[in-house]
C-alpha cells in the first residue's frame, strides 16, 4: 500500500496472501467496462498512445502489447464494450497467453 504525504507516494505496507505462491502477482488484470464499443474503442487509442510503441496483435475486436516502465509487459484487449488486459511486472507468465485465456 502507498501513502501520499507532502507531493510524493512512499510505500507503507506489501499485500501478501498467507497461501501465495512464487507466482503469484497482485494486480495484474483488470476488466473496464464503457457504455458503447465506440467509446471503449476511443479508450483503446487513448492506452495505444500512451503505452507508445505498441505491437499489433489479433485477439478480439482489437489487442496490442507493451512494456511500460512501471507496469512492466502488457497486454490489453477490447471486445465490445468491455477493455481487458494483463500486467506482469516480473516472472515467466506472458500476459498475452493469460488473455486468450480469459478471451
Amino acid at each position: 500500500m502507498f501513502v501520499q504525504s507532502g507531493g510524493g507516494w512512499s510505500q507503507r505496507a506489501e499485500l501478501i496472501a498467507s497461501d501465495g505462491a512464487a507466482q503469484d502477482d497482485f494486480g495484474k488484470a483488470f476488466v473496464a467496462y464503457e457504455a458503447t464499443p465506440e467509446s471503449a474503442a476511443a479508450v483503446m487509442q487513448k492506452l495505444r498512445a500512451r503505452f507508445d510503441p505498441v505491437t499489433a496483435a489479433t485477439l478480439a475486436d482489437e489487442a496490442f502489447a507493451a512494456t511500460d516502465r512501471y507496469l512492466g509487459r502488457l497486454f490489453i484487449f477490447r471486445k465490445g464494450r468491455l477493455i481487458c488486459g494483463y500486467s506482469i511486472k516480473s516472472g515467466a507468465q506472458d500476459p498475452a497467453s493469460l488473455a486468450a485465456q480469459v478471451h
